[in-house]
């Protein structure tokens, strides 16, 4: 499925916090007893995460990454996909 022009938004019952450059991301009125009530990404999905904010696209986000990680289109839409269908899979995210 092609996401380049839909627009990702987090879902309203998350905290969030970047912490030495790691995003760490628990979703509210869940036991924190259980791991994966949390979720800690590393560096360049914490950054696919700050950019995540409703208002960008798949396609902007992409545009983005590229330019801060100096890689190209390819690589830096297959590593946003695989991050965004695992938000969507743990229903973290919605994309419209």
């Amino acid at each position: 499925m092609n996401f380049l022009g839909r627009t990702p938004k987090k879902r309203d019952n998350l905290a969030w916090q970047i912490i030495n450059g790691e995003a760490i991301v628990m979703i509210l009125g869940a036991s924190l007893l259980k791991h994966t009530d949390m979720e800690i990404f590393n560096e360049t999905a914490s950054r696919i995460w700050e950019l995540i904010d409703g208002k960008r696209s798949v396609k902007n986000i992409t545009a983005e990454i590229m330019r801060e990680y100096d890689i190209s289109f390819n690589n830096a839409h297959k590593e946003i996909m695989s991050f965004l269908q695992q938000m969507v899979k743990k229903d973290m995210i919605e994309i419209t």
